[in-house]
């Protein structure tokens, strides 16, 4: 799957330039989780395949969040903005352990901590592209 592009809402004045760098900084991401979650749903995939696409993620994932914490936030975005790096380094933390098992069992645990911090990121991702006045509502990968 291919991520949606992601359009302009109304993104409050003088955000312009960080709204643009925001979704300039996430856009590799958007297509990485696409292509990780390609990875985790097929049928019957090799713990090897799975261990590889995790380490691409967990090495997306800290781009990502390299990016984020090099962006010159506005005082009343930085908040949010850390509250989404930090939990952007929780899932990098799962997903490295994802891409360390060394077995079916040690992967499936790793990524059931991810699913279960993908609600904290997921909620910190839209609090700060609400922020910013991007859309909120379209998963990456629709």
């Amino acid at each position: 799957m291919t991520p949606s592009p992601t359009p302009r809402a109304s993104t409050p004045p003088g955000l312009e330039a960080i709204a643009a760098s925001y979704v300039d900084i996430v856009a590799p991401f958007n297509v990485a989780t696409c292509e990780f979650n390609t990875v985790l749903s097929k049928s019957a995939p090799a713990l090897s395949d799975l261990k590889r696409g995790s380490a691409d993620y967990a090495a997306t994932l800290a781009d990502v969040i390299d990016g984020l914490r090099a962006a010159a936030w506005p005082a009343d975005l930085a908040e949010d903005a850390n509250d989404l790096i930090d939990a952007l380094v929780v899932d990098e933390t799962h997903t490295r352990a994802m891409a360390a098992a060394d077995t079916f069992d040690s992967f499936i645990a790793a990524d059931d901590k991810l699913i279960a911090a993908n609600s904290i990121s997921s909620a910190a991702s839209k609090q700060l592209r609400k922020d910013l006045g991007l859309p909120t509502g379209e998963p990456p990968c629709s």
